[in-house]
């Protein structure tokens, strides 16, 4: 009954609205949330590393994997219990193989350290729903052609943004981010000086494997002037993609991002009048090399002593 799903709610922070479809959870796909969460603790001992005891192990997991991330692996999966277990089983393996990288901090990500002007892709404010939004130009990235270097790189920006997300739901007020939408993020990709060399489809199918890791947390991928060049690479990489990610991903032209046209008027409702502005300004300034020639995108915190 409803509640019951609303003190439950409370109770371990699931976001509302959060059965896929912008409405209330029932009491069964709350079970199942509870179902896969108890499994994945007792699935993610059993693979526990014999370097680090099994408490610090056991925080780390409830740290990682609340019954707010199994709703959405069940969400990414149709309510297909054994689908989202296999797929959470991956995941699971796969953050315990890489937790040495998972540790580092975003601004510790080492080809953009090692060379501020090596990569673009970063956060760079919020929306009008508090949802992380992410950038990054192709023009601006001059390392943009290392895959390895460039998928852990979007690792640390994944997790950043998971971080972010994590504390405005535990802000004081309790009332950030409670619904399943608000707890996503946007990705802009400006494609200004995209070029053949960008074609490779190893990135491509790196990330879509990589995003399969944080299912449910895309909000909007909007694709800034792309251009006819990326159409046979996008018809060669969409299949990669499910449909609630292919039905996240939106073109668009900076003319449009205005508070005339249709759809900047659409993404205004969307993401705010602010981040509008500011995506509307950057890719406008990025086509000119010499208002970008004094940009750095990577400086670490002032409290670091790494340069």
């Amino acid at each position: 009954n409803n509640s019951g799903e609303i003190l439950d709610i409370s109770k371990y922070d699931i976001a509302i609205l959060g059965n896929g479809s912008n409405e209330p959870l029932n009491q069964d796909e709350l079970n199942l949330i509870h179902q896969l969460y108890e499994w994945a603790v007792m699935y993610n001992k059993s693979i526990q590393s014999e370097d680090e005891d099994s408490d610090t192990q056991h925080t780390k997991h409830n740290e990682w994997c609340d019954r707010e991330t199994c709703r959405r692996y069940l969400v990414a999966r149709k309510w297909d219990f054994e689908a989202a277990k296999a797929q959470l089983q991956s995941t699971l393996e796969w953050r315990s193989t890489e937790q040495e990288q998972l540790r580092l901090k975003l601004w510790q990500s080492p080809k953009a350290l090692a060379n501020p002007l090596a990569l673009s892709l970063r956060v760079v404010g919020w929306d009008i729903e508090g949802r992380p939004i992410v950038y990054t130009a192709f023009s601006q990235a001059n390392d943009r052609w290392d895959v390895d270097a460039n998928i852990l790189h979007l690792t640390l920006v994944l997790e950043a943004c998971c971080r972010m997300i994590e504390q405005r739901r535990q802000h004081e007020s309790k009332e950030l981010n409670r619904t399943a939408s608000s707890r996503q993020w946007i990705w802009v990709i400006d494609f200004g000086d995209f070029g053949w060399r960008d074609q490779n489809p190893k990135t491509a199918l790196y990330t879509s494997r990589l995003l399969q890791r944080y299912p449910e947390m895309m909000y909007l991928v909007l694709l800034m002037n792309a251009p006819i060049l990326f159409s046979a690479t996008y018809k060669i990489i969409v299949p990669l993609f499910d449909n609630r990610v292919k039905e996240k991903i939106v073109f668009a032209k900076d003319k449009v991002l205005t508070t005339s046209d249709e759809m900047g008027k659409s993404l205004r409702n969307r993401l705010g009048d602010e981040a509008v502005d500011w995506i509307k300004a950057e890719v406008e300034e990025n086509k000119s090399k010499e208002s970008t020639i004094n940009k750095q995108y990577w400086v670490p915190p002032p409290s670091t002593n790494s340069g």
